[in-house]
């Protein structure tokens, strides 16, 4: 839990940082559809953390060591 969130992190200020940049009036010369192409795959990976990070906050720690126990079964 501790690397997802510090990824979180990294992407948020990765957010913070480049998003404002490639949607200047400096990079409208550059490939638009690229970087809005990445600007929301970036988005989607944020929120994706987002809600995993608060899945693993609100699930007990038995309940998911029961779940992985289940899942190494399976395998």
């Amino acid at each position: 839990m501790v690397l997802m969130a510090l990824t979180f992190l990294g992407d948020l200020l990765w957010m913070l940082y480049w998003v404002p940049h490639w949607w200047s009036s400096e990079m409208a010369k550059w490939q638009l559809a690229l970087h809005s192409f990445v600007i929301f795959v970036s988005f989607g990976g944020f929120v994706l953390k987002a809600l995993i990070i608060g899945t693993l906050a609100t699930v007990r720690e038995a309940d998911l060591r029961n779940a992985i126990g289940k899942l190494r079964n399976k395998v």
